[in-house]
Formats: C-alpha cells, sequence, structure tokens
C-alpha cells in the first residue's frame, strides 16, 4: 500500500512572526474492485469465497458458489447484501462423484467476477 508524504505549512504573524509546519502520512485511495476467489473443499463441504475491497461507497454485492455443470451451472450457495467493503464465504456440501466448482461475486453497476473452476471429489 502506497503512503504519500502530505505537508502542511500555516504562517502566522504576531508581531515577529511565526511559522509552523505539520506532516502527515495519508494514503491513496485504493480501486474499488470485487474479488472471486478459488473454492476450497473443506472436509464434506466446499467454500467459494468472494467479496468487495477499496471502496468508499456501498453497494449490492453477491458471492455466489457455482457447480459446473454441462447445459447450465447452477448455485448451490450465496452472500449477499449492502456493503461497503467484506470478504465473505458461501457454503455448501460437497457433491457426490466428481464436480466442479467455481467463485462468482457480482457487483453494483453489473460488474462481475469468476474464479477458475476446481474439480472435487466427494
Amino acid at each position: 500500500m502506497k503512503k504519500t508524504l502530505v505537508s502542511v505549512m500555516s504562517v502566522a504573524a504576531l508581531g515577529c512572526g511565526l511559522l509552523t509546519v505539520s506532516s502527515a502520512w495519508a494514503e491513496e485511495p485504493q480501486q474499488c474492485r470485487i474479488l472471486a476467489y478459488t473454492p476450497e473443499q473443506v472436509g464434506a463441504e466446499v467454500d467459494g469465497t468472494g467479496g468487495r475491497q477499496g471502496c468508499v461507497s456501498s453497494g449490492v454485492v453477491r458471492t455466489s458458489l457455482m457447480h459446473e455443470r454441462t447445459l447450465w451451472d447452477s448455485e448451490l450457495a450465496f452472500r449477499s447484501g449492502d456493503v461497503t467493503n467484506v470478504i465473505w464465504t458461501a457454503t455448501a456440501d460437497c457433491l457426490s462423484g466428481s464436480n466442479n466448482y467455481y467463485t462468482e461475486t457480482s457487483g453494483p453497476g453489473g460488474q462481475e467476477v469468476s474464479s477458475i473452476t476446481v474439480s472435487y471429489s466427494c
């Protein structure tokens, strides 16, 4: 995280004059972005983690754990809400047999990001 030195100088004249110099570190604003991490198998469950970071205003965010299928994908679990910044996890039971999973996160303004697809056997 980059930081920028901000100097504030104030001058006040009280007969002979006075100079005050003050310095403070201020963080540069981060870029608001949505995230979708690769799902992880934890025992008999699969976790899809995602969210939103670096934002200063709130917006509706939805993180879904997806099951990749031949004709259409299905949503197994989701977390959703009107948030500013959040990292959360959608958890579902691991499906019987070998299956493909990915995490998908959507944000305000139609933003959408997906993780890579992974295969787990349960």
